[in-house]
């Protein structure tokens, strides 16, 4: 059974985050923020496209591998470790949501609401909880006989974060430079 719920945990943001992808931007969004202001260094859609479930995958694979030490075949203890934040596997999963969460509103409020203020908030907030999930990975690990795999879960958390501070700065930007569309 905690086979199946890591399992599901890893291609959460795999599948959700494709999905937002695919269908929350429109055509009216896309236009829109083409015709912005934007800097030289924005890359293609085509990147996003090929970066983003590539990161997806890292993320998913991140919270597995760091799950995966919390595994018990016993319910008792699962629930009792939750409640006493024993090995903060609480923690990790409340800071995995909260950063899907910011991260699936990027798209609807850039290509659909058009708030360019509340892309760069949301931006921020998603790299916030994104480091603060590497440092738990790291600092952190469930399976004190192999604290490996959580250093390793947070190695896994580096691209998606570097992209992630480049995606602020560029979101930065575009809000700087467009300020008759605030």
């Amino acid at each position: 059974m905690m086979n199946l719920f890591l399992a599901a945990l890893g291609l959460t943001p795999v599948v959700f985050g494709s999905l937002i992808g695919a269908l929350a931007p429109s055509d009216e969004g896309r236009a829109w923020f083409e015709r912005l202001d934007q800097l030289d260094y924005i890359p293609p859609p085509i990147v996003f496209q090929i970066v983003w479930p590539i990161l997806y995958v890292l993320f998913g694979a991140a919270i597995v591998l760091y799950m995966w030490g919390f595994r018990t075949k016993s319910v008792y203890k699962a629930v009792q470790a939750v409640q006493t934040f024993r090995g903060l596997p609480l923690l990790a999963l409340l800071l995995f949501v909260a950063n899907l969460f910011f991260n699936f509103m990027f798209t609807p409020l850039q290509f659909r609401f058009k708030s360019l203020l509340g892309t760069m908030l949301v931006c921020y907030a998603t790299l916030v909880t994104a480091i603060a999930l590497a440092y738990v990975f790291y600092v952190y690990p469930l399976d004190n006989a192999k604290p490996k795999k959580a250093k390793w879960a947070s190695l896994l958390m580096l691209p998606y974060i570097a992209w992630l501070i480049l995606a602020c700065t560029m979101s930065t930007h575009v809000y700087l430079l467009n300020e008759d569309e605030r």
